[in-house]
């Protein structure tokens, strides 16, 4: 979730799931802490936090007699109904609370960072609120934190090592590689080795509006942009004889030259002849 220090009065009627602060209780036989993992040990009394939830009660809801009879004002059935799945008056459903526990370092850790002004942290989120607050808003940061979890499970708190970002990084190219093999690889496939042979081979990728499906079609071949054939006359002045500074030369000047270029193109050949004008 992450740290927040905005929120507003709580009103559990605009949600499904939410937690509140309980008083501290002795967790049952073998209960692990919710945040590091921890075995808590046997008959300590330890912070609790109470997670509730909507649900919808195996039973039936019976009717109201009210609705049948106006002179009757109690329902004791309806009561007893709402004892045993958690009715709740204010909001009008049933509701359900699970406790969860912290060890002595977590609920220390929690207090501290709930403490500076930030809200309440549900379980199984300081974790990630530890790590946020340390890393981004602490004002003096040596190093950055993670939470590892040894080999008996539980997490804890240690500066980032060279380790962890080989660590990352082979589990990022690890990741990539089996996106590659279940997916990528058709990708490629189709995009990097057989558009381009196809293209290569004068195929072109085209769309069919009527039933909305791609194909391949042979490329059209590209006609000349003056036509297929065709004569074009052209002047160039020769640099080998002297030039006249005056003004107005008409092609008659003998420093210019006229020439015709004619050709002829059919599919696969093309034909151009030069010709002298003069």
């Amino acid at each position: 979730m992450g740290l927040s220090c905005a929120c507003d009065y709580l009103d559990k009627a605009d949600y499904d799931t939410w937690w509140e602060q309980g008083r501290p209780s002795v967790p049952p036989p073998g209960t692990r802490c919710c945040e590091c993992n921890a075995s808590l040990p046997d008959g300590e009394t330890r912070a609790t936090i109470l997670r509730g939830e909507v649900h919808e009660p195996d039973e039936p809801c019976p009717g109201w007699p009210s609705d049948v009879d106006e002179d009757v004002d109690e329902d004791v059935e309806f009561e007893a109904w709402a004892d045993r799945n958690g009715w709740d008056w204010d909001t009008e459903r049933c509701e359900r609370y699970t406790a969860e526990y912290r060890c002595e370092r977590c609920a220390d850790l929690a207090d501290a960072i709930e403490g500076l002004g930030y809200c309440m942290i549900g379980p199984g989120d300081l974790i990630d609120s530890h790590t946020e607050y340390v890393n981004e808003h602490a004002a003096q940061r040596r190093h950055t934190v993670v939470w590892k979890q040894n080999p008996d499970g539980v997490w804890h708190p240690r500066p980032e090592l060279a380790e962890d970002w080989i660590i990352a990084a082979l589990t990022w190219r690890a990741r990539r590689a089996r996106f590659w093999l279940i997916w990528g690889w058709r990708h490629d496939l189709q995009f990097r080795v057989w558009h381009p042979l196809m293209r290569a081979a004068g195929y072109q990728y085209a769309y069919e509006y009527a039933t909305k499906t791609y194909y391949w079609k042979r490329r059209e071949r590209r006609q000349p942009p003056f036509g297929s054939e065709g004569t074009v006359r052209f002047g160039w002045r020769d640099r080998s004889r002297p030039r006249l500074r005056r003004p107005g030369r008409s092609p008659s000047h003998p420093s210019a030259q006229t020439g015709f270029l004619s050709w002829t193109a059919s599919p696969g050949r093309c034909s151009m002849r030069l010709s002298n004008g003069i």
